[in-house]
């Protein structure tokens, strides 16, 4: 059963069998759906220059953000701030037939790392009305 969470941006997300607490800033939490496209929660095996090349923002942009001191130190469960003047990606919902293969086929994008970095447990499993973080591409935002 799915239980809906409306989020401070006024964003809804879904968490879908999972019995853990939405995280105060919602959906940026392994386990959950990501829609808070400004925010990403760090996940073991994470760098801080993968995040940056997926997201097209500078690694030192992402330093300088966040105040990291190391930028070869983040842990899972940080939370790194993309940006600080709009979004990096663009929202997109799932509709009904959809799968990640082919969204990450429509945007260019590898399905695999939508799915790690959307914090998707299951790849083969998004349902309609869910929202997936998709990069925009270098030099647009």
């Amino acid at each position: 059963m799915d239980l809906v969470v409306h989020c401070p941006s006024g964003l809804v997300c879904a968490l879908l069998k999972s019995a853990a607490r939405p995280h105060p800033s919602c959906c940026t939490r392994e386990g959950t759906i990501m829609v808070d496209c400004d925010i990403y929660t760090v996940q073991s095996g994470d760098t801080l220059s993968e995040i940056g090349e997926w997201f097209h923002v500078p690694w030192k942009t992402l330093q300088h953000l966040n105040d990291i001191q190391d930028p070869d130190l983040i842990h899972p469960g940080q939370r790194i701030r993309l940006t600080d003047d709009g979004q990096v990606c663009r929202v997109y919902t799932v509709r009904e037939g959809d799968t990640l293969s082919e969204i990450g086929q429509r945007y260019r994008v590898d399905w695999q790392r939508l799915a790690h970095y959307n914090h998707l447990d299951d790849p083969d499993v998004i349902r309609p009305g869910q929202k997936i973080c998709i990069p925009q591409q270098a030099g647009h935002g």
